[in-house]
């Protein structure tokens, strides 16, 4: 909070729901400031006084760093500091003082170092080289971006089933290019090499349209285009995909990738779309008939957490599997240093369970040379997360995190992501992408990368020399001190041997080597600690290269984990149910002649209650009633949580109903009634939504019950047209703090489980 206004977190108003405490603090804060005369306040002094706040913090930092900054560029960034406190007192509005507060991030940013040996990547979207224009406004693109200090593009080569390229007969040329006197992939080429920038040419594979259009492709060929089980060919992305099973289509597309190496001296080749887009997909004519053959399974019938779903996943991950370990094998034969990557899903569990992309499998059988996780994260916390997780696989592989510019609205944000990504990954980044590149300014990206770079990719020699001119930046830090030159000679007489490695194992081991020889013989700790440093920071860049070249059993995954597995999976429940309505007045005769489901079991194993729950239910033109009768040996014990609509009352004693709208769109409805009368409705996830919905409870001697209208036309479902629907009904029972949940189809996990969902039948036959 500030004289200027207040700034409320994103899930303070959730929490102040439940804490009478912070809502007060809350409210107080609103009320202060509907108090203060708007004409009182001054955002100019404000943001003056927040500049000048931040000079202290800047000046330990630079304090702190004066050690290993050149001294030109010491005096420079102080004299720099000096201005900026005078420029700040003159500033007479805020557009001066925004130019201010950029040259102070900017110096902030010029004080870190960032390693040396690292693939700094970007990606060239084809609408970005379509908007240069021309062939000679596309050279001057690049060599901007190597002035901003990238040293490797990713140019969209291949994408919904084109090129920008006029030499592959594979994908035809995108017509945006095709009025281009030069091929755009030579102009890039040519220009790249120029600059000593690396070139991976960025290839869609299964994916061949987005935005729900078709594409030439699909017309050409539309039994190769993959279907959901539901028939359709665009997913909820809409994007359209090649059959991933299909024999006809992995050659043509191992083929056309195979081709960009044969035609374009390109440094690499990266994957993208290499994936399905979700559980739903991999219901194509082909697959399907496949799948029936080897496993005698029709994958239609297949039930969640059933013995078959494990094959149905696995063989999908199979045909993903198997097309790296085919491509990367035929483009090695064809150029062996080429540099295979792939864009993979940034948590390992969802590229498997939703995507089909275990990407471990790759990293483990060393299929690819260099992984890029999608790290397309808005916040600092989320990103460390995802970071965190990918790290166990950093001695396996190169891992170059993607970070999207899109969603991010200032260049410190973005240069706040590649430094943290840095402290985890020493290897590189790459960022998403050149049209979103523009909308920031580029003194942040060449402040931060003023410093050239090589990729990891380089020759031993290369990386040997980056290494030595690292190490006496080292030595330099030290100064000509005479009592540190016998240990500076040791170290420098190990590194001498380390030079002498001729291949990527023995460099890893000569390093581990002079690591413990310079622990134990190196007497000044401060250069001990320094040179050790940068000693595991040569490793950290030498060791995928090096496990490569080690001997290695194939890696066979296993289902995954969190893939869970019901031996006897209880069938979904299925009632009938006839017309009648109800005043929702508490009238248990109104619901005599009305049907009763089954008893409800516990959730997650199956097992019957230990107290009784079931639902009547009745319908009409427009609406179902549903009554819960909900046994309750010791009403003193139960749960209220209670409040205005939207109140999370399901943590306590309540009832819950779920209906599906669209099972291929995975669109369901939500609806929460408390012990009280409480309503808590929304669509999937979102409580923002309100249905037409009318509500009562009340008890009895042993049971308190839930009575309710629901308006299934106004979610968009026709009781006198549709014959059936899927639903759910479920109970929260609490006794003390200790929940106990029961359902009448049972999920064996989540209540949003909508492949769960039990059938409910209209009964037209009065």
């Amino acid at each position: 909070m500030s004289p200027s206004g207040a700034y409320f977190g994103e899930n303070v108003f959730l929490q102040a729901a439940d804490d009478n405490l912070l809502k007060t603090i809350m409210i107080n804060v609103i009320n202060y400031l509907l108090s203060v005369n708007s004409e009182n306040v001054n955002p100019i002094e404000y943001l003056k006084s927040d500049l000048l706040d931040k000079l202290p913090s800047f000046k330990d930092k630079l304090k702190k760093a004066s050690n290993e900054l050149p001294k030109d560029q010491l005096l420079s960034i102080q004299n720099q500091c000096v201005e900026i406190e005078r420029l700040i007192s003159i500033a007479s509005n805020i557009d001066e003082l925004k130019i201010i507060q950029s040259q102070i991030e900017i110096m902030e940013i010029k004080l870190v170092r960032i390693p040396s040996v690292q693939l700094r990547g970007i990606w060239l979207d084809s609408y970005a080289i379509r908007d240069s224009g021309t062939p000679e406004n596309l050279r001057l693109t690049i060599r901007k971006l190597s002035e901003m200090g990238f040293n490797a593009i990713f140019p969209e080569v291949i994408y919904k089933g084109m090129s920008i390229s006029s030499k592959l007969s594979h994908f035809s040329q995108d017509p945006v290019f095709r009025e281009w006197k030069e091929d755009p992939l030579e102009v890039i080429l040519g220009e790249a090499k120029k600059l000593g920038m690396e070139v991976h040419a960025w290839c869609w594979v299964f994916a061949v349209a987005t935005a729900g259009k078709e594409t030439p492709i699909m017309s050409a060929h539309p039994d190769w285009i993959e279907k959901n089980k539901y028939g359709g060919i665009f997913s909820k992305n809409n994007t359209a995909w090649l059959s991933h099973a299909n024999p006809e289509v992995r050659k043509f597309l191992l083929d056309g990738l195979i081709e960009v190496i044969h035609k374009y001296d390109v440094d690499g080749i990266n994957l993208d779309y290499i994936r399905y887009d979700g559980d739903e997909f991999g219901y194509d004519d082909y697959s399907v008939k496949k799948f029936k053959e080897e496993s005698g399974i029709d994958p239609f019938k297949i039930e969640k957490y059933s013995k078959e779903s494990v094959l149905w996943q696995m063989w999908r991950e199979e045909n993903v599997n198997t097309f790296v370990k085919e491509f990367s094998k035929w483009v090695k034969t064809v150029k062996d240093d080429i540099i295979v990557s792939a864009d993979v899903y940034p948590s390992l569990s969802g590229a498997r369970m939703e995507k089909k992309q275990n990407w471990e499998s790759w990293v483990k059988n060393r299929y690819v040379d260099l992984l890029i996780p999608m790290n397309y994260k808005s916040s600092l916390e989320d990103l460390r997360i995802v970071l965190e997780m990918q790290q166990k696989y950093k001695n396996d592989v190169y891992i170059c995190p993607g970070l999207s510019l899109i969603s991010l609205d200032s260049p410190k944000k973005v240069i706040d992501q590649i430094l943290l990504t840095s402290e985890y990954f020493k290897s590189g980044f790459v960022l998403f992408s050149l049209s979103h590149i523009k909308k920031f300014p580029k003194d942040y990206f060449k402040a931060l990368m003023s410093e050239e770079a090589v990729t990891p990719f380089k020759n031993i020699s290369i990386l040997l020399s980056e290494f030595e001119k690292s190490l006496k930046s080292t030595f330099a830090v030290f100064g000509s001190d005479e009592v540190l030159k016998p240990d500076i000679s040791v170290v420098a007489s190990e590194f001498e041997k380390v030079k002498k490695s001729y291949n990527y194992t023995e460099l890893l081991n000569n390093l581990s080597k002079a690591i413990f020889f310079i622990s134990d013989h190196v007497k000044s700790h401060s250069l001990a600690l320094k040179v050790i440093d940068l000693f595991e920071w040569m490793s950290e860049i030498v060791r995928p290269a090096a496990n490569k070249y080690m001997s290695k059993e194939e890696f066979k995954p296993d289902k995954p984990a969190e893939m869970v597995v019901i031996d006897n999976v209880i069938p979904l429940p299925t009632i009938l149910i006839k017309p009648g309505t109800s005043t929702v007045s508490r009238k248990l005769e109104e619901w005599k002649d009305a049907v009763a489901t089954s008893e409800f079991l516990m959730y997650d194993s199956g097992r019957k209650s230990d107290v009784k729950t079931y639902v009547k239910l009745m319908y009409d033109k427009e609406s179902i009633y549903l009554l819960f009768v909900c046994e309750e040996p010791d009403l003193s014990s139960v749960k209220v949580v209670s409040g205005q609509r939207d109140t999370r009352t399901y943590l306590g004693d309540s009832v819950e109903v779920f209906i599906l709208k669209d099972e291929q769109k995975n669109e369901y409805y939500h609806f929460v009634i408390g012990f009280d009368g409480t309503i808590y409705d929304e669509i999937g996830f979102d409580s923002k939504w309100n249905g037409d919905i009318v509500a009562s409870t009340w008890v009895d001697e042993h049971n308190w019950y839930a009575e309710m209208k629901i308006n299934l036309k106004y979610i968009g479902v026709d009781p006198a047209v549709s014959s059936e629907i899927k639903m759910n009904f479920c109970r929260n029972r609490w006794k003390g703090s200790v929940p106990e949940y029961s359902t009448w189809s049972v999920t064996y996990g989540s209540f949003h489980t909508p492949e769960r969902f039990g059938k409910v039948l209209f009964d037209k036959t009065n």
